[in-house]
């Protein structure tokens, strides 16, 4: 983290060729920071806030410490750092999972919850059976893909899987290697 994150810094700073590239179809710009596009870089800013956020509690409980202060304020800022990465790069998955791993993490930091976990174990499988049961999961899709800011097509990925889905393919062998775009389906 201590390396990492200045090195994106710098480099979306100073060598922005590097650090960004564009869509060829609309133009539209993406940071790619340090990573080879804008998931990989999401990807790298997840795993870095879940370790941060991890430290962060963990020097909050010693507070005894001589360097305390130094401490919390590096992991505040480096924290601050990825935040500002993940609204640069937009990636609603790497925030999205970033928020549901610290979340997970603070929850089993949690005395009471890790005594009791197999009801909320539970809990949770008797919620997910309803949402399959009732059909709730456009309702839950829908409100989760808004929450981050997209909308529940995934951006028109929905139709792509639709149509792909109907393409015949063996249904062991599947279509090889490699092999699905060539032919006749590449040419679609």
């Amino acid at each position: 983290s201590c390396i990492l994150l200045p090195m994106a810094l710098v480099v979306i700073k100073y060598f922005p060729e590097h650090a960004r590239y564009y869509d060829g179809s609309t133009g539209s710009v993406f940071f790619a920071g340090i990573g080879t596009d804008k998931n990989m870089f999401g990807m790298t800013l997840t795993v870095l806030g879940i370790t941060l956020a991890w430290a962060l509690t963990d020097a909050l409980a010693g507070r005894a410490e001589r360097r305390w202060k130094l401490e919390v304020s590096t992991y505040l800022g480096l924290l601050l750092l990825v935040g500002w990465f993940l609204a640069m790069v937009d990636s609603a998955t790497a925030l999205g999972c970033m928020g549901l791993g610290i979340l997970l993490m603070t929850l089993f930091r949690v005395r009471s919850f890790t005594r009791n976990i197999y009801p909320w174990m539970t809990a949770g499988a008797v919620v997910v059976t309803l949402l399959a049961m009732v059909d709730l999961r456009s309702t839950v899709v829908e409100s989760v893909t808004g929450l981050v800011g997209r909308n529940s097509s995934l951006t028109g990925r929905d139709e792509i899987w639709r149509r792909l889905l109907r393409e015949d393919v063996n249904p062991v062998l599947g279509a090889g290697a490699y092999t699905f775009w060539m032919g006749d389906r590449g040419r679609k």
